[in-house]
């Protein structure tokens, strides 16, 4: 029998007129005792037991120690090496036919004339000094400008037509990665040197247009 009390059912002392029950009366009041408590009983063991669900998990879950035989633990303030595994590079043999295209280094590049000093005496710089407007029309239609507004422009602006000059000058040194070793003064009062200079290098290494 289970352990469990019943619930206590009241039983009556007696009927409507007063009178006590009798011996029948009594264990019919037992046996209705006896069944309720025998029906709950069935009641519990026929439900369903509750769901079991598993331990929740420590996340993330602990570092295992590392097991080293006896005698072959790592010296203190060593770890034991970690093994990288590097990615083998892919040789790509080149198909017959197939152009590859090859890395391009770039030099530094000079001067054909460098020494500019010494363009004194030069037939270029002759006709630089004689027709600054018509060497200046040159070194513009070289460069893929205009050849008559270089002309106009050192014919009515000097001022302006130095500091053209200039500008030029600096975009060759830019296209043939030629240092810079001057400046605006040695345009200004060696103009025809410069101009000289600079035919030298669009003559001997053309370039159409330059920009």
């Amino acid at each position: 029998m289970s352990d469990e009390e019943p619930e206590p059912i009241e039983i009556p002392k007696g009927d409507d007129d007063g009178r006590e029950l009798g011996t029948f009366g009594k264990i019919k009041v037992a046996q209705r005792i006896r069944d309720n408590s025998q029906s709950r009983r069935e009641e519990r063991q026929n439900q369903p037991p509750p769901p079991q669900y598993p331990p929740p998990q420590q996340y993330p879950p602990p570092a295992q120690p590392i097991q080293y035989p006896p005698g072959q633990y790592p010296p203190q303030g060593q770890y034991p090496e970690q093994i990288v595994v590097q990615p083998q590079p892919t040789m790509v043999q080149p198909q017959p036919g197939v152009v590859t295209a090859q890395p391009v280094g770039f030099a530094q590049g000079a001067w054909v004339r460098p020494d500019l000093c010494g363009l004194a005496c030069d037939p270029t710089t002759w006709y630089a000094s004689c027709c600054p407007c018509c060497a200046r029309g040159e070194q513009a239609e070289l460069m893929g400008e205009s050849y008559l507004s270089a002309f106009l422009i050192r014919w009515c602006f000097f001022c302006a037509s130095t500091c053209t000059l200039h500008g030029e000058r600096n975009r060759l040194r830019t296209r043939y990665n030629i240092p810079a070793t001057d400046g605006f003064c040695t345009v200004y009062w060696c103009e025809s040197c410069v101009v000289s200079q600079q035919l030298h290098q669009l003559r001997t290494v053309p370039i159409k247009p330059l920009y």
